[in-house]
């Protein structure tokens, strides 16, 4: 029974989160801004909305957890960092190859 009602929990506010956030995508996109935070608090509420569908307590927590905003913004800001750490470290080579 735990498991029913938090999978309609998770649900419906995975439904009411991911509105949210798409509302605030199309705000950002119609002001002329780039919504990668939208975007990637849009990726954390899909994550969280299937582990909260997904039966067992602690994926229910996981999920609970990731649909919170304050640790949706703690855990943007550390993708962020070590995205920025990871492209500062590596060299990018483009190599073409002419074709004849």
């Amino acid at each position: 029974m735990i498991v029913f009602i938090t999978g309609i929990v998770g649900g419906l506010l995975a439904k009411s989160q991911g509105l949210s956030i798409y509302r605030g995508i199309r705000r950002d996109l119609h002001d002329g801004i780039v919504p990668t935070e939208s975007l990637l608090d849009g990726l954390f509420i899909l994550i969280a909305g299937v582990l909260l569908i997904t039966p067992g307590l602690i994926t229910d927590i996981a999920g609970f957890l990731i649909m919170t905003p304050v640790f949706r913004r703690w855990m943007r800001k550390q993708l962020t960092k070590k995205f920025h750490q990871r492209f500062k470290t590596q060299k990018f080579y483009f190599h073409s190859q002419d074709r004849k």
